[in-house]
């Protein structure tokens, strides 16, 4: 049979080895704990202190004050009766603020798991999008789920957001601007002073202040605009397939490329200065046409619902399908 290993009871400060030294150590409040979380017990084994031992493991008592009074019984102790209402209330009082700390320990765990749940699910769908730039399906719901469920963090790091993708995933930058919440953003970035961005931020993005915002907004925006007049990205992308083209001389006449019912996002239109150029949404049959220049379209990020054109020379223009 193995042998028992003996031990220090810790009491009232001291470290206990025998049964004078518990009686003259005596804390009350150290015992209660000792005997709830069965160390006394085990010491008592360990000791070779059977008769208590066996007094101690007959205590059934449930309440704090009921068993406090046991103990003393068994360790044939003593207190006045104020002195163990006091002991009692002490117990009481530690073991409500101890289960307090444990309530809020386990609270702010959780609230750090949920946390970082939040960040995790942000972080793999924008992984998604990084790891599948040409996706569009995949990207369209990505940046959707993102829009409705994350949206925090993407104003929170709204400029590494637009820098990866810039560099990383073009289609999905323009891609965005078909959902509502990420084109707000963007359009928000496009105001031209403070003075016309009041209110904006918490109209749209509940409490956030106009000038938190604008700033790294309109910065945003500048990446977006250095995107578009990038050649070499805008040459990817026509390549691929993955935005669309239209260049033909028109004589004038208005020539319709895409038809209503469909957003297209305006991406770059150039003009070589000296023709009439201009392009504009679809319209309902016997509504007028209002056409607009490339002055009018650069910077803008324009969508239109549907496309038409009218030039006197052959111009480029690149569009998306949103």
């Amino acid at each position: 049979m193995a042998k028992k290993i003996k031990f220090y009871l810790h009491c009232n400060g001291q470290k206990i080895a025998n049964m004078e030294a518990l009686r003259k150590n005596f804390n009350l409040e150290d015992i209660v704990e000792q005997f709830q979380s069965g160390k006394l017990q085990r010491w008592l084994e360990s000791q070779g202190f059977v008769r208590e031992l066996e007094k101690v493991r007959a205590i059934s008592a449930k309440g704090i004050e009921q068993v406090a009074k046991e103990l003393l019984k068994v360790f044939e102790l003593e207190l006045s009766a104020d002195e163990e209402k006091d002991a009692i209330m002490d117990i009481l009082y530690t073991q409500k603020r101890h289960a307090f700390l444990q309530k809020i320990a386990n609270a702010q765990k959780e609230h750090v798991e949920v946390i970082r749940s939040y960040h995790k699910g942000f972080q793999e769908l924008f992984n998604e999008i990084l790891a599948n730039p040409t996706d569009r399906i995949l990207i369209k719901r990505n940046l959707q789920s993102i829009a409705k469920e994350h949206l925090n963090l993407v104003l929170l790091y709204r400029i590494s957001f637009v820098s990866l993708l810039k560099v990383r995933a073009p289609l999905a930058l323009l891609l965005s601007f078909g959902v509502q919440e990420f084109e707000q953003l963007w359009r928000f970035g496009m105001l031209e002073d403070m003075e016309s961005t009041q209110g904006y931020a918490k109209e749209h993005f509940l409490d956030y202040e106009d000038a938190f915002l604008w700033g790294g907004l309109k910065h945003c925006v500048d990446l977006i605009h250095r995107m578009i007049d990038d050649a070499e990205v805008m040459q990817g992308l026509i390549i691929a397939n993955l935005v669309k083209t239209y260049k033909e001389n028109t004589q004038g006449l208005w020539r319709e490329i895409e038809s209503i019912n469909t957003r297209y996002l305006i991406i770059r239109f150039s003009t070589q200065g000296s023709s009439c150029c201009q392009i504009a949404p679809m319209v309902e049959k016997g509504e007028k046409t209002v056409g607009l220049s490339p002055n009018e379209v650069i910077g803008k990020c324009l969508i239109f619902d549907g496309l038409q054109y009218q030039s006197t020379q052959e111009e480029l223009v690149i569009y998306l399908e949103l």
